[in-house]
């Protein structure tokens, strides 16, 4: 799942909770992560194109850009007044499970004990695969949806 929905899924979350304390958020930011990714997203193929040729600088290009999105939508929040600490928290925490994979794959080695293979697991739990085009308008329209219900008017 893309870095952008991840983040989504973990504001939405704890704010539906009403959790006020931002080291909360990003606990519950973080715990969606692995909930998230045990949903089938159709972003498989990702995953092998991250695995091919290049595969570290690929994800690093598409996490830059994910970061981007992520920055301009939280600034969003700010300028209408909408954003608060547990709510950047959450989207920060949900998003650490994927950064420390990449941390892996880049050492080589696992760093972050059982969490790496847990990780990995979790991805396409269910078995089902979605085409790539299907993920991307179906994450895109989640994000544009949840970051809309929190932002929005």
């Amino acid at each position: 799942m893309f870095l952008l929905t991840h983040a989504a899924i973990g504001a939405t979350a704890i704010a539906a909770a009403g959790i006020a304390s931002p080291v909360g958020a990003f606990g519950l930011g973080w715990l969606t992560h692995y909930l998230a990714d045990a949903v089938p997203h159709g972003d498989e193929a990702v995953g092998v194109w991250a695995r091919g040729p290049g595969g570290v600088r690929k994800l690093a290009a598409a996490a830059f850009a994910d970061c981007g999105l992520i920055a301009m939508t939280l600034a969003i929040g700010y300028v209408f007044d909408r954003l608060s600490w547990p709510l950047a928290a959450a989207a920060v925490g949900a998003t650490v499970p994927d950064f420390m994979l990449g941390f892996e794959r880049i050492a080589g080695r696992r760093l972050f004990g059982p969490l790496g293979p847990f990780h990995e697991r979790l991805h396409n739990f269910l078995k089902i695969d979605f085409p790539l085009p299907v993920g991307l308008v179906a994450q895109g329209l989640l994000a544009v949806l949840l970051w809309w219900r929190l932002f929005g008017a």
